[in-house]
């Protein structure tokens, strides 16, 4: 399975729903190489289209900021992994306003500073198809946007108020250093108005399931 790049017209496209569950060992294969690229590239999560998957299902690797002063410390860092996919995912709810300088495995070389809700509430599926609910806050948030965003065609250069280019890891760690993890508030509905209406995140209604 090959991680395609921000050239490719797929990752503009929105996914279609998830519906064969029944077809575990597939996704379970899926999972298993998302998950590999994922560590490969220090990357905190992934989404189903970056591998040419046109399917609404992200992977969400760990919820834990990789800080560090130098790229060479990654290798050492004890994180605590922990693997979740979410199928169909959808949005129910965003407040707060938190920014970041976000990169992307599909994006390559490029940093940007992304304004985010600070908390969210998901409504989503498991790999048998049971739906679940979850609310997330802070980093886990910023991430869990970031892939959803793509389900619906959308990378965070789409919305980044400022981005940096020719940024190798090296400098994505220097970048976030002198620029760490902003949150403005934790309360109040996020606002999206200054964010292009084809870039929104999505918000959907809460369904009784």
């Amino acid at each position: 399975m090959k991680l395609i790049d921000s050239i490719d017209k797929r990752l503009k496209e929105v996914c279609t729903e998830v519906e064969d569950f029944d077809n575990k060992d597939y996704y379970l294969n899926i999972i298993e190489e998302m998950k590999d690229e994922c560590l490969n590239q220090y990357a905190y999560a992934c989404a189903a289209p970056q591998f040419g998957i046109m399917k609404r299902f992200i992977l969400m690797i760990t919820a834990e900021e990789m800080k560090v002063n130098k790229a060479e410390e990654l290798d050492e860092l004890d994180i605590n992994y922990s693997i979740t996919p979410y199928f169909n995912p959808k949005i129910i709810s965003m407040e707060g306003k938190q920014y970041f300088y976000e990169a992307c495995m599909s994006v390559g070389d490029v940093i940007g500073k992304v304004a985010r809700p600070y908390s969210i509430e998901i409504e989503a599926q498991d790999i048998d198809g049971n739906y679940i609910y979850k609310k997330v806050e802070g980093f886990e948030a910023i991430v869990m946007c970031h892939e959803i965003d793509h389900l619906d065609g959308i990378e965070f250069t789409d919305k980044a108020i400022d981005i940096i280019y020719d940024a190798d890891l090296e400098k994505r760690v220097e970048v976030r250093n002198k620029f760490p993890h902003e949150i403005v508030t934790k309360d109040g509905e996020f606002n999206q108005d200054d964010i292009d209406h084809k870039f929104k995140t999505l918000l959907y209604s809460k369904k009784n399931f």
